[in-house]
């Protein structure tokens, strides 16, 4: 469980789940682009989303570097070092990841 190793009081973990907010994707959607800078971390709820390089845009040519499935995380770096998002993640089939 995360709490422990973040060592958050079940009111600090409360919150954070109050601030959370489901999105949804569509098959093919990008739900963040390389290069754009983020606001949102997110978690996966159910199914597959892949990070993927090449054309994002033609969806031509992609590369999947990783899979992400159910309890997966991305879009941290963005936050922490405020910096833009080092990798386009897509939706493979409808999606719907909690974003904080």
């Amino acid at each position: 469980h995360f709490s422990e190793w973040l060592q958050l009081s079940q009111a600090q973990v409360e919150m954070m789940a109050d601030m959370m907010r489901r999105t949804t994707a569509e098959p093919g959607q990008e739900v963040v682009k390389k290069g754009e800078y983020g606001n949102k971390f997110y978690i996966i709820n159910d199914g597959i989303l892949e990070v993927v390089s090449g054309n994002s845009r033609t969806q031509t040519e992609l590369e999947v570097k990783v899979r992400l499935r159910s309890g997966d995380s991305f879009g941290e770096l963005a936050l922490l070092y405020n910096c833009p998002r080092k990798a386009t993640v897509l939706a493979r089939g409808a999606r719907s990841p909690w974003g904080l």
